[in-house]
């Protein structure tokens, strides 16, 4: 997904549950079927919040969240939409840019930029 959607080359397939947006997907799939399955109470999100895998939860998804706000600041910067440098890897930024440039079809990021 991270390749297809956010043109983002970051080899977490070889790499699989060491890489820090693998591990937080993983997480949140286990989460979230574990508070399926737990008693009907905890579908309730103001007391699954105070529990532990509530709040798991909540830092699970701000990091895949940051992660992929993250990605969307560098493609902005690379297709020239954002001018702001703040928080982007200058080599992540040269990559993405000729990568760009080599490819034949716009992935889904740069469509709905």
């Amino acid at each position: 997904v991270l390749q297809c959607a956010f043109s983002c080359e970051s080899d977490c397939q070889n790499t699989h549950t060491k890489h820090p947006y693998i591990k937080a997907v993983y997480d949140v799939v286990d989460l979230i079927t574990r508070r399926g399955l737990r008693h009907p109470v905890y579908r309730m999100d103001w007391l699954y919040a105070l529990t532990h895998d509530g709040r798991r939860m909540k830092d699970v998804c701000k990091f895949l969240h940051e992660h992929s706000e993250k990605i969307i600041r560098e493609r902005k910067k690379v297709l020239g939409l954002d001018k702001s440098d703040e928080g982007i890897d200058r080599d992540t930024t040269k990559v993405l840019e000729s990568a760009a440039k080599q490819r034949k079809y716009l992935d889904f990021l740069d469509i709905l930029l």
